[in-house]
């Protein structure tokens, strides 16, 4: 094997020290630690230079999160009109592909949605805990709705959200394969989440396949 190959194959360990990687998931976590991790870093701590180290860190990611919170919920605002004057030409405006923020649960109920810059995607519609952005939402014919398997929320047009059962004719040829392969795990995570919220119910997929499978067997004969 050539050593190219090798060095390719190869597993790298991490460079980093492990202190700093649980600093990684003092906010959300990410791929190799989470706030569990960082919580028991934080009770580990056995001097006060360690713990100030710590506090610091988490300090700086607050403050980064903070930020970006807010410019998301100035954007929701903005589409609502929740602050100041209602605009005519906010939902003109609006491009569905840019997170908003509001204080919201995530509900049971799974949907597809179209958001600028991706096929139909499998989601979750977020109730909004704040009643006057509730209220917006729906006098402005909105759904919030957050992609099965990723934390951001989005707010689209109610004519964009359609049963998750639904079968939509869509050409997928314009999406690069990352996207495809990204929308096929969220697919797969959907599909478990329904049959869990439905057991005992016969899958909307099952019987398609059963009706095109009795199809191609008249065809064949």
């Amino acid at each position: 094997i050539p050593v190219t190959k090798k060095l390719e194959d190869a597993t790298v360990e991490s460079m980093i020290c492990d202190e700093v990687v649980m600093m990684t998931g003092s906010l959300g976590g990410e791929e190799n630690a989470d706030r569990t991790d960082w919580f028991d870093a934080v009770k580990g701590c056995k001097s006060i230079s360690r713990l100030a180290t710590l506090t610091q860190y988490f300090i700086s990611n607050v403050n980064d999160l903070l930020v970006r919170i807010k410019g998301e919920r100035d954007i929701l605002d903005s589409v609502l009109g929740t602050k100041g004057k209602k605009s005519r030409t906010n939902k003109k405006k609006h491009d569905s592909s840019t997170p908003v923020w509001c204080n919201a649960s995530v509900t049971n109920k799974i949907v597809k949605c179209k958001v600028k810059g991706y096929p139909w995607w499998p989601a979750r519609v977020c109730k909004a805990l704040d009643t006057k952005v509730e209220e917006s939402l729906e006098e402005g014919g909105y759904t919030l709705i957050s992609f099965v398997g990723e934390p951001n929320m989005y707010v689209v047009s109610d004519n964009e959200v359609k049963d998750f059962a639904e079968d939509i004719e869509e050409d997928y040829s314009q999406w690069d394969q990352s996207i495809m392969d990204n929308l096929h795990e969220s697919t797969k995570m959907a599909r478990k989440l329904w049959r869990t919220q439905n057991r005992g119910v016969a899958s909307p997929w099952e019987k398609k396949s059963k009706q095109r499978f009795e199809e191609e067997k008249k065809t064949a004969r």
